[in-house]
């Protein structure tokens, strides 16, 4: 055996027995060695294993995850189970799309590994993405066909959930079509009438469109509105609804908009457009915290939709800024258990902080009451959010 192969196995060693007895940092630093000393082969991947599991352990998912990509990139099959361990705690934290990319990337390392594709099922299933939920247990059922018949059961599930969902999202789509041809694309009421919309095809585009989606927030975006603030940021901007409206009731502002889905992007961008202010809505990809910081402090606003991801992004330890922005965010609890009180308790010193609940609707006190030809089970459809009656939100304001 050379001497530098005496050296890797007597450092990994020390990495794994300092992994068991919980000593992250010295783990870290052993199978760092080993890397610096320039192994390769196997000495390298089982190097890159040690120490993403100690940053894990040690609740460093960053650095983890980079270590991870770094391992699946060159194929070691070793990093499959921490990369699916990684993926669970990214996912709980609120960042799903990081998630789904290391699990994207441990399949490709591993196609044959059936565990991944049921993982992302999994992931996917929990954040209402069936279809996509869809399409990795049938990837599972294909690599190991002589286990499908155990989740046929889920399977059935999520196909007729789907097909609910797409009669419904038909029925509310030709509401929609009665109500424009009634009235046009404009917003009728609340704190964004007047607003131009598209053709949407999701559950709330008509009560957007009635002006009643999301009624529990009007009160505090006007109280934000009247803080006159000259930056917003909207996480989550999805198609532009909010980004648009708050353009045209802050004329002094510039908007900054953000969306990891690409078709979102398009779609804010051609909404503001339309409602000619173009010119003041700037839309990008993904928000992290660097990209947040700059923007933030007094005079901002955030408003945030971020699916979870909203426990990783307001930070004020972080993004100190954060201290002095107004702040009106989803809490989605729903998919990250204690997000709310975790989150909500990094402002308490610094902002009065208003927990605000989901209200039910009544057709028979919005615009849609008045348009003819409409049958109750329309109306009711029309100013519904077709959303988790737990959801919550939160308007945080700088003291």
């Amino acid at each position: 055996m050379s001497d530098p192969e005496a050296k890797f196995k007597m450092l990994l060693s020390l990495a794994s027995e300092s992994l068991k007895s919980e000593r992250w940092d010295d783990s870290v630093r052993f199978a760092s060695s080993v890397i610096e000393a320039g192994a390769n082969g196997d000495y390298l991947f089982i190097a890159l294993e040690v120490l993403a599991w100690a940053h894990i352990s040690a609740d460093r998912p960053d650095a983890a995850l980079s270590v991870l990509s770094e391992a699946l990139r060159m194929r070691s099959a070793g990093s499959i189970a921490p990369a699916i361990d990684l993926s669970r705690k990214l996912f709980e934290k609120g960042r799903a799309g990081d998630a789904y990319d290391l699990l994207a990337q441990a399949h490709q390392c591993a196609p044959h590994d059936v565990s991944v594709p049921l993982v992302l099922a999994e992931l996917h299933r929990r954040s209402g993405s069936y279809p996509e939920a869809v399409r990795w247990i049938e990837c599972a059922n294909a690599i190991s066909p002589e286990s499908a018949s155990s989740r046929s059961g889920v399977l059935d599930s999520l196909r007729a959930t789907i097909s609910r969902n797409n009669l419904l999202r038909a029925t509310v789509h030709a509401v929609g079509q009665k109500i424009t041809n009634s009235r046009g694309h404009d917003v009728m009421s609340g704190p964004f009438a007047g607003v131009t919309l598209s053709n949407g095809h999701d559950f709330a585009w008509v009560a957007t469109l009635v002006g009643c989606y999301e009624k529990e927030l009007h009160s505090v975006i006007e109280d934000a509105i009247a803080l006159r603030p000259t930056r917003i940021v909207n996480v989550g901007c999805s198609g532009g609804y909010y980004a648009v409206g708050f353009a045209r009731r802050v004329p002094a502002a510039t908007i900054y908009a953000f969306d990891i889905d690409e078709l979102a992007r398009v779609s804010c961008v051609e909404l503001a457009n339309v409602n000619d202010v173009g010119d003041r809505v700037v839309v990008g990809g993904a928000c992290t915290p660097d990209v947040l910081g700059p923007l933030v402090g007094s005079g901002s606003l955030i408003f945030c939709d971020c699916e979870g991801y909203e426990l990783h992004l307001l930070d004020p330890a972080i993004v100190p800024g954060l201290e002095k922005t107004a702040i009106i965010v989803e809490l989605h609890d729903v998919w990250v258990p204690g997000l709310a009180e975790r989150l909500l308790g990094r402002f308490l010193a610094t902002h009065k902080v208003y927990r605000i609940g989901a209200i039910p609707r009544d057709w028979r006190i919005e615009p849609v009451s008045t348009i003819p030809g409409l049958t109750e089970q329309e109306r009711t459809f029309a100013v519904s959010d077709w959303r988790d009656p737990s959801m919550s939100w939160a308007y945080l304001e700088p003291r």
